[in-house]
This record gives structure tokens, C-alpha cells and sequence, in this order.
């Protein structure tokens, strides 16, 4: 159903940006930005609420280690 949706957003999108509509872009945006985090949310559906909290509390640390390091 998300991807449905994702798709008709995408279509009008196009649409309105081939017709010179002005704000047509934001459409194509967020259709791309939904399909993105859904997908990426997907391998995520199956994990219990303790191994989802580790990840949302381990994640940002990793990030901010990782940002110093490369920098």
C-alpha cells in the first residue's frame, strides 16, 4: 500500500512538474523520501522493543565516533 502511494505521488509529481507547476518538486521529494525510509525500515519490523532501543541508543554514538574519526 506504501508503495502504491508512493508511486502516485511520484506520477503527480512528474506531472506538475512538466506542466511548470511551482511547488511540483516537493512531490517527487517525499515520494522519494518515503520509499527510502521505508525501505530502510523494513529489515527493522521483526526486532523486539529491547533490540530497537539498543539500536536507537547505540546508532547515534556509532555516528558521532565515526563522524570524528573520518574528519
Amino acid at each position: 500500500m506504501i508503495l502504491s502511494r508512493t508511486m502516485i505521488l511520484l506520477v503527480l509529481g512528474s506531472a506538475s512538474a512538466m506542466t511548470n507547476f511551482g511547488g511540483a518538486g516537493i512531490l517527487n521529494f517525499y515520494a522519494l523520501y518515503v520509499l527510502l525510509s521505508f525501505s530502510l525500515s523494513l529489515p527493522l519490523l521483526g526486532l523486539r522493543g529491547r533490540t530497537l532501543t539498543i539500536i536507537a541508543v547505540v546508532t547515534p554514538q556509532l555516528a558521532f565516533g565515526l563522524r570524528a574519526v573520518l574528519t
